[in-house]
This record gives structure tokens, C-alpha cells and sequence, in this order.
């Protein structure tokens, strides 16, 4: 049964649901910042004496019933002959373009991350707490994106943004599961293993010699602490970090490191498009390795005149 594509593109007050020859939209877990490319066919509404930079961008897609797939800001218009573009990127452009001097003492990796959010006017959706830091520093050094990512990673935690551009820091656990049938409802299917790559994690952290607990300076003089985890006969992970400064900090940092690395089956699936599909979700794929729910990594929704509307996931399971 063919179904008809639909859409809704809005750009400040402007709203296009004909006219728009391509649509891609892509968001994931690694990369940051989700991304969305409109294409225009020339003529009709001229964006340019309508709609500037930084414009808000909207683009919800589906067949009969609409979901949203992408909300940012616009960053570039261009125009040719042939067709107008829309770049467009999510509110996480901001941190990933920020190098700051930040620091904190006595929160919780959540609250940190909150407030920068709050400074730069990022909205949430849903934070949690995480590790406890006595004394962390955000360094100008390298972008606050980057930073942010890493006391997600060591507190076990997911850092994206929804398609309604908030923020979200928290612990993976599907909110739902999309079943794809084998054979039925998959355009292609590529699988990889890495489960004879067994990983072991160490993680450094620092407290003054003498001293226990995280209330203690590493500028006194101070011992190391060491987290492990995952494999002990296979450490080929090892991670500093100076911040945290007591026993369970950095065995809580490490397990949260070997259970992402724990992840050892990767694949990338391409079915006919769904909308309805977001981060923190899951994939099944019933009729192959007992239909078991993976976690969602990327999304990317691609709709074109040549192959109409295609969804690519990559996924990632145990």
C-alpha cells in the first residue's frame, strides 16, 4: 500500500506544507547538534526578505498523521536558479561553539550542567543528578559541549537534544520500543560484532595523601584513587581525571565507562520512513536475533522526489 508523505515546515511565521523538493533531518547521541537541510523549489514565497538567520525552524513529517522531526534555528539560506537551501541546527550549536572559564564547587554533575544551560538559554527536558564533584572547572580550552559530554559519560548518562530542541541528561532506558518486521519492512540491514574485544576500564582520579573522602585538594599532596571495571585481564582503557577525588567517584565513573563500552553490537538499518521515532527509544527488529529491542543511537529522515521518504537508524545492543 503506497502512502502519501506529508509535512509542515514552518520558518518564523512562514508555513510550507507544498513547494519543499527535499527534507533531511538527522539527530544522534554523538554528534551533538542535530541538523536539518530544506530545499525549496524556486519561486512562491521569497525567504529572503521574510526569513533571515538564527529564524526559527520547525519540520514535522508523516503520512496521515504529522509528527515533529526537527526544531532550531536557521544558520544559512542560500539561493541558485535552481533552488532555494535552509540550514538549519539545533540548540546545542551554542555550547559546541562556547569555550568558557566555569567553576564549581560542591554540586552535582547535573547541576552544573543545568546552570550552563541556563546561561545560555538552552531549555531541559529532563536532567539528572549524577556524580557529586567538590571543585570542577571548565576549561576555555576545549568547548563546554565537549566538557558536558564527559561528565555525562562518567556519570552514565545520555546528553542530546529532543526534536523539540531541550535538553536531556539522563540514564538510558527505552521509553519505547519500534518493531520493524525482517523482510516486510527494511530496505537494508547492516550488522558488526565486536564481542571478541573484551574491554577493561581504569579510571584515575586524585586526593591528598592522608586524607579521605571528596573534600580533599589535590594542591596539598595527594595519592591516587582508581576506579576499575569490565574486563581485568583486558584494561585498554585508561581515563584521568583529577576532579574526582574519592573511592567511589571514580568506581562509579569507571563501571559507567565499561557498560558503554560493554556495548558490542552495532548495526544501521534503513526502512521505509517513521517519524514517530526519537532518541531514547529502542529498535526491534522481529524475526532476527530474537527480536530484541536496541538502543536507538542516530536518526536520519530523508525525503527527496527520487526516493520519496526513507528512515536510517543506527543502533547499538549488547
Amino acid at each position: 500500500m503506497t502512502r502519501k508523505v506529508a509535512y509542515k515546515v514552518r520558518i518564523d511565521d512562514l508555513e510550507f506544507t507544498s513547494g519543499v523538493t527535499s527534507i533531511r533531518c538527522e539527530s544522534g547521541l554523538t554528534g551533538g547538534v542535530n541538523f536539518c537541510e530544506l530545499r525549496f523549489a524556486p519561486g512562491g514565497e521569497d525567504l529572503f526578505t521574510k526569513a533571515g538567520k538564527n529564524n526559527s525552524v520547525c519540520v514535522e513529517l508523516g503520512y496521515d498523521e504529522l509528527f515533529t522531526v526537527f526544531t532550531g534555528s536557521a544558520v544559512r539560506m542560500s539561493k541558485t536558479h535552481e533552488t532555494i537551501q535552509v540550514v538549519a541546527l539545533s540548540c546545542f550549536s551554542t555550547i559546541l561553539q562556547t569555550h568558557a572559564n566555569l567553576t564549581y564547587e560542591g554540586f552535582h554533575a547535573g547541576e552544573m550542567i543545568s546552570d550552563v544551560l541556563e546561561k545560555y538559554k538552552i531549555s531541559e527536558e529532563k536532567i539528572e543528578t549524577g556524580i557529586s564533584y567538590p571543585t570542577y572547572y571548565f576549561s576555555d580550552r576545549s568547548s563546554l559541549f565537549s566538557q558536558i559530554k564527559t561528565l555525562a559519560l562518567y556519570s552514565g548518562f545520555d546528553f542530546y537534544a529532543t526534536v523539540t530542541d531541550q535538553a536531556v541528561l539522563a540514564k538510558y532506558k527505552a521509553s519505547k520500543v519500534h518493531k520493524i518486521h525482517y523482510g516486510k519492512e527494511i530496505i537494508s540491514y547492516e550488522v558488526r560484532s565486536d564481542r571478541e574485544q573484551p574491554q577493561g576500564v581504569a579510571v584515575y582520579g586524585m586526593s591528598p595523601a592522608g586524607s579521605f573522602g571528596s573534600d580533599a585538594y589535590s594542591w596539598i599532596s595527594h595519592k591516587e584513587v582508581i576506579g576499575r571495571a569490565g574486563d581485568p585481564e583486558s584494561e585498554n582503557t585508561s581515563l584521568v581525571e583529577p576532579s574526582l577525588r574519592d573511592d567511589a567517584s571514580v568506581e562509579k565513573a569507571a563501571k559507567a565507562v565499561a557498560d558503554k563500552k560493554a556495548m558490542v553490537d552495532f548495526g544501521e538499518l534503513k526502512i521505509p520512513g517513521r517519524s514517530s521515532i526519537q532518541l531514547g527509544e529502542a529498535v526491534a527488529i522481529i524475526g532476527l536475533n530474537g527480536g530484541e529491542g536496541h538502543k536507538i543511537k542516530s536518526i536520519k529522515h530523508h525525503v527527496s522526489r527520487e526516493k520519496g521518504f526513507v528512515t536510517t537508524l543506527n543502533w547499538e545492543g549488547k
